[in-house]
C-alpha cells in the first residue's frame, strides 16, 4: 500500500503525483471495474527513482476513495497483484495477532502470579495468628479441597521449572 500524497511518478502523461494519475485514468476510460471484487480498478506503468513499477488502484463503491499500491513486476496485472497483496497483509495481520495473543498469555500469566502471591501472603497472616506452619496450613486446605490441590500440583510445577 503507498500513499495517495505528493510524491510524482514519471508516466506516460508526465510527471503526475497519484492523485492526478487516477484523474487522467478516469478522463482515459481507463478505469475499469470488476463483479468478483466489486471495485473499481486501474492500474499505470511508471517509473520512480530510475526504477520501472507498475502502480495499481482500487475504489471500493461509489464514494470509497481510492487506495494505491505499487509493484517492481511490471507483468503483473490488477487481480495478480491484488491477490499478492492480500496474502501478504493477512500474513502480516496473522503475525501481528500472534505477537498480541502473546503478550495477552504473558499479562495473564503475571496476573495469576500476583492473586498466587496474593494467596501466600493471606496463608502467611494466617500462620502469624496462629502460631502455625504456612505449609502445613496450605497441605490442610490442599488435602481438603480437590480443586485446589490441583492449583497445588500445577504452582509445584511451575516453582519446580
Amino acid at each position: 500500500m503507498m500513499k495517495m500524497g505528493k510524491t510524482r511518478y514519471k508516466t506516460r502523461f508526465g510527471n503526475l503525483n497519484a492523485s492526478g494519475i487516477i484523474e487522467r485514468l478516469k478522463k482515459e476510460k481507463s478505469v475499469k471495474y470488476s463483479r468478483k471484487l466489486n471495485c473499481h480498478y486501474a492500474y499505470i506503468d511508471a517509473e520512480y527513482s530510475n526504477r520501472k513499477i507498475r502502480i495499481f488502484f482500487c475504489k471500493r463503491g461509489r464514494k470509497g476513495t481510492w487506495n494505491a499500491f505499487l509493484s517492481t513486476n511490471i507483468g503483473l496485472d490488477f487481480f495478480e497483484a491484488y491477490r499478492s497483496f492480500i496474502k501478504r497483509f493477512e500474513a502480516y495481520e496473522t503475525i501481528g495477532g500472534l505477537f498480541n495473543q502473546t503478550i495477552n498469555g504473558t499479562m495473564e500469566l503475571s496476573v495469576t502470579e500476583r492473586i498466587w502471591d496474593l494467596i501466600l501472603k493471606i496463608v502467611a497472616a494466617i500462620a502469624d495468628l496462629f502460631s502455625a506452619d504456612e505449609e502445613e496450613i496450605i497441605r490442610m486446605i490442599a488435602n481438603d479441597n480437590e480443586k485446589i490441590a490441583v492449583i497445588k500440583k500445577l504452582c509445584t510445577k511451575k516453582n519446580t521449572a
